[in-house]
């Protein structure tokens, strides 16, 4: 029996509990269904428990329990000249932020999930619940009473657990992924399952693909290798095996694909150009699920008026999708009244609030024929039906992203604009956008074939959404005006993929920004393409 475990036993005893939960005699190792079962149910272990017992020294299952099954250090003090002078000990955060455990991927989501912890440390054990830190060293931190809720203990990830006070699933999914990702995992195999918890205590386990949520999975898709890390490729067959029958899939489309920190952010605003089918896990030849444009504007004003922070203006989400759309970036029909060029942006707005009072609304509209209740994977039980139908091939790959996408031929300038981007020329070198260079393909590919003398790429468009200066670096070259000469505070771009091509599939490259008009005039064709 290991020696932590062991420790562990004996603290239950101690503390008359009668129950332990460990994973190493829990969990089947050997038995991959039993193994998949369990992971899938961790954030109920750990949300359930009574607490959990955190070995902070250490890095192996012989480390043990400091304070258990070995003796800790006694905390030095001497009385001099009637005053107790004493060591002063570790703080809690230096000493948990600074161990093994605190580093490890596999241990973020008990620390974010479990209500109550017990830190054993060389020094002294700390006891840790929703509001509160409580440790033994009373001489250097006063009465063992930390209020979590101060700014100055609210630096570790862990210590505003789940939701943070926000309850906002997506940005605590962005919060927690990004911290997660910062953390280091030994076996790449599990890249899905030391999150497992944290995902499936914020959406419904069905909502969540390849590590992305369908109820936000286009402003998901826009995940971005971070600063300061230099992020490498798992492997570019995108597939492991696991045991010889099961196989863990690595879209290039998911952050699961890149070995590093990454870099998400929810956008005030933010609107789908495609209706994705996507291929699951189980069988590519019968289960696809059809994935909604995200609906991130929770408040129903959101949709009505963006608040524009940086300009202190309030923009309509609505005009800007009816401006995509009748700027081309959708193969249906504009509607009928509907021209820039004959009304204002207001008039536009008031005559599209009937028609389109919120987005889903719009996404109705121009992705589907009809929504229907028929699909059960999804939280809210509405399925889009594209209005183009997908020409699902047999035998997609798992992991297969399939849609009707604008695609366009664009050059990318090997010079950079920041050390983060690289600029996005028009086939005439005019510059339009950026692109991010910290991915692992741009140094691989990208930039060789530059090198070699051809600088034109494939891109294709995801979405819709606002440039403030803080991605773009430049202003674009002309400006969205309606009948009166009155234009949008902050100019349209679209979000774009550098793809690749292999064996008939496209694959995420690098992900970008374009400004709206400059990607409307590169002149894009739609095509039905498959991304892996």
């Amino acid at each position: 029996m290991p020696r932590t475990i062991e420790d562990a036993m004996e603290a239950c005893i101690q503390l008359e509990e009668r129950y332990l939960w460990t994973d190493r005699l829990c969990i089947i190792q050997d038995d991959p269904n039993d193994k998949m079962e369990q992971i899938q149910a961790m954030s109920g272990v750990y949300s359930s428990a009574a607490f959990v017992l955190v070995a902070v020294e250490g890095d192996h299952m012989n480390a043990g329990l400091a304070g258990m099954g070995q003796d800790r250090q006694d905390q030095k003090c001497e009385i001099i000249e009637g005053l107790m002078v004493t060591l002063v000990g570790q703080s809690y955060h230096h000493a948990v932020a600074t161990s093994s455990w605190f580093s490890r991927s596999w241990t973020y989501q008990e620390a974010i999930l479990a209500k109550r912890k017990l830190y054993f440390t060389s020094s002294q054990i700390q006891f840790e619940c929703e509001n509160q830190i409580w440790h033994e060293d009373r001489l250097s931190f006063g009465y063992g009473n930390l209020n979590k809720k101060a700014p100055e203990y609210r630096t570790p990830a862990f210590t505003m657990g789940l939701y943070g006070g926000r309850h906002v699933p997506f940005g605590e999914y962005i919060r927690h992924l990004l911290a997660y990702r910062d953390r280091r995992l030994s076996y790449s195999l599990d890249t899905y399952n030391a999150i497992a918890g944290i995902l499936n205590a914020l959406y419904d386990p069905n909502d969540v693909h390849f590590g992305l949520p369908l109820p936000e999975f286009d402003q998901a898709l826009l995940w971005r290798c971070h600063p300061g890390t230099s992020p490498t490729t798992i492997l570019r067959t995108k597939v492991h095996v696991i045991n010889d029958s099961k196989s863990l899939v690595l879209p290039s489309w998911s952050w699961s694909s890149v070995i590093g920190g990454i870099y998400l952010e929810a956008d005030d605003f933010q609107g789908s150009l495609v209706s994705w089918s996507l291929s699951s896990h189980n069988n590519p030849k019968e289960n696809k699920v059809v994935v909604l444009a995200a609906n991130i504007w929770s408040p129903p004003l959101s949709w009505m008026k963006t608040e524009d922070s940086w300009v202190n203006r309030r923009v309509s989400a609505r005009v800007s999708m009816a401006w995509a759309w009748m700027s081309g970036c959708f193969e249906l029909p504009v509607p009928e009244g509907s021209s820039l060029g004959q009304t204002s942006f207001e008039e536009l707005d008031r005559m599209l609030t009937d028609r389109w009072p919120t987005y889903r609304d719009f996404a109705a509209e121009v992705f589907a024929s009809q929504a229907e209740d028929d699909n059960p994977s999804l939280s809210d039980g509405l399925v889009a039906k594209s209005y183009y139908p997908h020409r699902w091939k047999t035998e997609m790959p798992p992991g297969a992203l399939y849609g009707r996408v604008q695609v366009a031929r664009l050059r990318v300038l090997n010079k950079s604009d920041s050390n983060v981007t690289l600029r996005v020329l028009d086939l005439d070198g005019n510059g339009i956008g950026v692109v991010s260079r910290l991915e692992p393909l741009i140094r691989t590919e990208v930039i060789p074939q530059i090198e070699g003398g051809d600088d034109t790429f494939e891109f294709i468009a995801l979405s819709v959404t606002f440039n403030t200066n803080t991605f773009i670096p430049f202003p674009p070259r002309s400006r969205h005006l309606d009948i009166g000469g009155k234009s949008l505070e902050s100019p349209l771009a679209v979000a774009v993929l550098i793809v690749g091509r292999k064996n008939g599939y496209m694959y995420r490259v690098s992900i970008g920004r374009v400004y709206l008009q400059e990607w409307v005039n590169a002149g894009p064709t739609f095509e039905d393409i498959v991304l892996i």
